[in-house]
C-alpha cells in the first residue's frame, strides 16, 4: 500500500555537498509527495541552487529553521542548556530533534512525513508502509541508557522493546506525534518552546552535554506501545561510515558498489585531525576504491542498469 508523505530533511551547511549527490536518489527511491528542507536562512541560497541543479526544485520547499516553530530557535535551546550548566554548543544537536517533532504542528503538514538524515543516500527503492497499510519502523541494535531515562521522566515509558528505533530515517504520523507532544507538555498547552523546555528539563545532568534524548527512540516507543496494530518492524542492512570509504560526495560507481549490499548509506562528517584518523581515512579510501572497481568490473550490466534507473536527464547522476 502507498500513501502520500512529505520528505523532511534538516540540513546545515556541511550537509550541502552530500545533498547534492543524494537528492536525485531520494526523489527516485523514496517517492515523496514533496521535499521539505529545513535549514538556516544562511543556507537557503545554496540549497535553492542545489534544487535547480538536481531537478528537485519543482517539488521542494525551503523552510527557515528559526521560523518553523514559533519561538523555537538555536539561541533558545542554547539558553536552556546554559541554565542547566551544560554545554550550549550542543544546542544544534537537540534543536534539530525538536524541529522534527514540531513539524507535526505546522497546519500544512500532511498525515505522514518521513524524516530522513541529510547525509544519508538511499540505494534501492524503499517502502514505508506494509501491505495492509501499517507504518514500517526501521529497527537497530543501538542502546543508550540516557534515552530511556529521559523517556521515563517525559512520558512514563522506559525501554519496552528488545530493539532500538534509532535509524537514519523514520516515518512519522502527524497526529501521533501531536499526541506525544501533548503528553510531554501535559497539563499545559503544546508550544514548541514548551516542548524544548520539558525535554531539556527531563535529561539527567550527566547526559545533557552529550546525548540525553532521542526523538526516534521516544516517538517509536510511544507510537508502537500506544497503537501496536498500526506498526510493523524491519531491519534492513545499511552502512553508517560511508565517508570513510568514499568521502562525502560518492560517485555513481561508489553508490552502485554499496547498493549491492546495502539499502542506504550515510556519509557523516568525521574529524580527521589525528594521525590515526588520517591513516584510517587513507586505508578506507583504498578499500573503497578496490571495492568499487571490483563491483563495476564483475557486474558491468548491473552498473549500466543502475545508471539508467537513476539518470534524471540533467546529467545529475554520472559515472
Amino acid at each position: 500500500m502507498t500513501r502520500d508523505f512529505d520528505l523532511v530533511i534538516c540540513a546545515i551547511e556541511r550537509d550541502i555537498p552530500t545533498l547534492e549527490i543524494g537528492l536525485p536518489y531520494m526523489r527516485k527511491y523514496l517517492c515523496p509527495a514533496r521535499i521539505v528542507i529545513i535549514a538556516p536562512r544562511s543556507c537557503h541560497s545554496a540549497l535553492a541552487s542545489l534544487g535547480d541543479k538536481t531537478g528537485a526544485a519543482r517539488e521542494s520547499i525551503l523552510m527557515d529553521e528559526d521560523s518553523l516553530a514559533a519561538g523555537l530557535n538555536t539561541d533558545y535551546v542554547a539558553s536552556l542548556l546554559a541554565a542547566r550548566g551544560a554545554n550550549p554548543k550542543r544546542s544544534g544537536w537537540y534543536f534539530q530533534q525538536f524541529l522534527k517533532l514540531c513539524y507535526s504542528l505546522n497546519p500544512l503538514t500532511g498525515e505522514y512525513y518521513l524524516v530522513w538524515d541529510a547525509d544519508t543516500i538511499p540505494l534501492r527503492p524503499m517502502k514505508f508502509f506494509g501491505e495492509t497499510g501499517k507504518v514500517i519502523f526501521e529497527t537497530s541494535g543501538e542502546y543508550n541508557a540516557s534515552y530511556f531515562f529521559t523517556m521515563q521522566r517525559l512520558i512514563g515509558k522506559g525501554k519496552m522493546y528488545d530493539h532500538s528505533f534509532i535509524s537514519e530515517h523514520m516515518m512519522m504520523e502527524s497526529a501521533t506525534v501531536c499526541e506525544l507532544l501533548k503528553l510531554i507538555c501535559a497539563p499545559g498547552m503544546v508550544s514548541p518552546r514548551d516542548v524544548a523546555q520539558r525535554i531539556i528539563a527531563a535529561i539527567d545532568d550527566g547526559a545533557l552535554s552529550v546525548s540525553g534524548f532521542s526523538e526516534f527512540e521516544t516517538y517509536g516507543t510511544f507510537a508502537a506501545s500506544a497503537y501496536p496494530d498500526r506498526y510493523e518492524q524491519r531491519s534492513l542492512r545499511s552502512l553508517r561510515h560511508g565517508a570513510m570509504l568514499f568521502g562525502r560526495q560518492p560517485s555513481a560507481k561508489n553508490l552502485f558498489a554499496l547498493s549491492r549490499r546495502y539499502w542506504w548509506a550515510s556519509f557523516e562528517a568525521w574529524p580527521v585531525s589525528t594521525c590515526r584518523a588520517k591513516m584510517k581515512r587513507c586505508a578506507g579510501g583504498l578499500i573503497g576504491s578496490i571495492w568499487t572497481a571490483a563491483a563495476v568490473w564483475s557486474d558491468g550490466a548491473g552498473y549500466r542498469a543502475f545508471l539508467d534507473r537513476n539518470e534524471d536527464g540533467n546529467g545529475t547522476v554520472t559515472p
